[in-house]
């Protein structure tokens, strides 16, 4: 409603008709996002097709995002994550890292962090990564003897959302939006960014961020009790869980698939 308001009203100095329409829509789009009366999908579909309909841009050129080679490996990475998160390959290669780590305080902060770096270029969804893990770090708290609130429980609450949400755009399929920035790239950096050179012009930030968090975790919220050992926690889920089943296997498989090919794709 209030870009049909809006719409007669003349476009601020500097700006077109058509670039003032355009800022409508969108901002007709960003209204129902909030409001959520329809998924936002249907939104965003909505929203280009208006673009469409009132003649501000061509419907093949709205659309065509949808045909190009980014939007293909997006969905795919998109459909990767969420066999990584169903089948449980993701909570166990948590678990397996948590593992490796000392059962203190210290260790299993850093255990978080760096298992959650570790996991972000195979699992390209955080949401889906961090809603795996939020629930194991929970209880890790109440393993460890921190009570509700406290600095303990923080420190790996903190790390389990920094470790598992944070790092996607370090890595090309930390992200399925990385794909699509790739897209956006003139012809010849889009050519020279493959998946190692992604990783390494981001990683200056990844030690900033891994080596900053750390020292803020394990320094501002220092547990005030010592630890109980964890061992349990992790041999209980890791029973729950099982050997590893067909789909899990299945996961594996297109994940080599995926990560092999990015790899190679210079040659």
């Amino acid at each position: 409603g209030i870009p049909l308001v809006l719409w007669p009203l003349g476009p601020p100095g500097g700006l077109s008709a058509e670039g003032w329409h355009v800022i409508l829509i969108v901002l007709g789009a960003a209204l129902a996002w909030l409001l959520e009366p329809i998924p936002d999908f249907v939104i965003a579909l909505l929203m280009a097709a208006a673009w469409g309909v009132s003649g501000l841009a061509p419907l093949p050129l709205v659309f065509a995002g949808f045909t190009s080679s980014s939007w293909v490996v997006a969905l795919g990475a998109l459909g990767l994550a969420a066999a990584m998160a169903r089948s449980g390959l993701l909570f166990r290669i948590a678990l397996f890292l948590l593992k490796t780590f000392p059962a203190t305080h210290a260790g299993q902060v850093l255990a978080l962090l760096t298992g959650g770096f570790l996991i972000t270029p195979l699992v390209p969804l955080a949401t889906a990564r961090v809603s795996a893990i939020a629930p194991l770090a929970r209880e890790l708290a109440q393993a460890m003897g921190y009570p509700p609130r406290s600095r303990g429980t923080a420190a790996l609450s903190f790390a389990a959302l920094v470790g598992y949400g944070s790092f996607s755009s370090i890595f090309l399929t930390g992200l399925a939006m990385n794909f699509f920035v790739i897209e956006l790239l003139p012809l010849a950096d889009r050519a020279r960014f493959d998946w190692l050179t992604w990783f390494v012009s981001a990683g200056a930030a990844a030690v900033v961020m891994i080596a900053g968090m750390a020292v803020v975790l394990l320094g501002v919220f220092r547990a005030e009790t010592a630890s109980k050992a964890t061992p349990e926690v992790l041999r209980r889920q890791e029973r729950v869980l099982g050997p590893l089943s067909p789909g899990e296997w299945v996961t594996i498989a297109a994940v080599a698939v995926l990560l092999g090919g990015l790899l190679l794709q210079p040659v």
